[in-house]
C-alpha cells in the first residue's frame, strides 16, 4: 500500500524546505508533502517558490533530493560574462541574491523577475 498528498498549507511554526534549505516563515504558505514512499512514511515542506520552479522546469525528483539542490538547477550569466551562482533566497522579501566569483558582484532579483526571465536554467 502506497499514498502520498500534497497541500498548501499555512504554517503554524517554522519549516525549513526541504529543497532549498530555507527556513519558511510562521504564517506563510508552503507545500506539505506526505504520504508513504518506497515502505517509508516521508514528510517534508517545499516554500512556494521551490514549489513553482521544481514545477516549471520538470525538476526530477522521483529518485530523491537533498536539502540546498535547488541551487544545483540554478545559474544566470553575469555582465562579465562569467555565470553567477545562487547563493540565498530570502523567502519574506520574495528575492535570489547570485553572486560572481570573478567579479565579485551581488545580484538581487525578485522572484517574479527570475520567473519573467523564462529561460530553463
Amino acid at each position: 500500500m502506497s499514498f502520498w498528498k500534497t497541500k498548501i498549507v499555512k504554517t503554524r511554526k517554522l519549516h525549513r524546505c526541504a529543497f532549498c534549505g530555507s527556513v519558511i516563515p510562521v504564517g506563510f504558505n508552503a507545500e506539505y508533502n506526505h504520504g508513504l514512499h518506497d515502505g517509508e512514511f516521508q514528510s517534508y515542506y517545499f516554500c512556494l517558490f521551490c514549489e513553482e520552479f521544481t514545477g516549471k522546469y520538470e525538476c526530477d525528483l522521483v529518485d530523491g533530493f537533498s536539502e540546498g539542490e535547488l541551487y544545483d538547477y540554478m545559474d544566470e550569466i553575469c555582465t562579465c560574462g562569467n555565470r553567477l551562482h545562487p547563493i540565498k533566497h530570502d523567502i519574506k522579501e520574495g528575492v535570489l541574491e547570485f553572486d560572481c566569483d570573478d567579479c565579485e558582484i551581488v545580484v538581487k532579483m525578485s522572484y517574479e523577475e527570475f520567473f519573467k526571465r523564462g529561460e530553463k536554467l
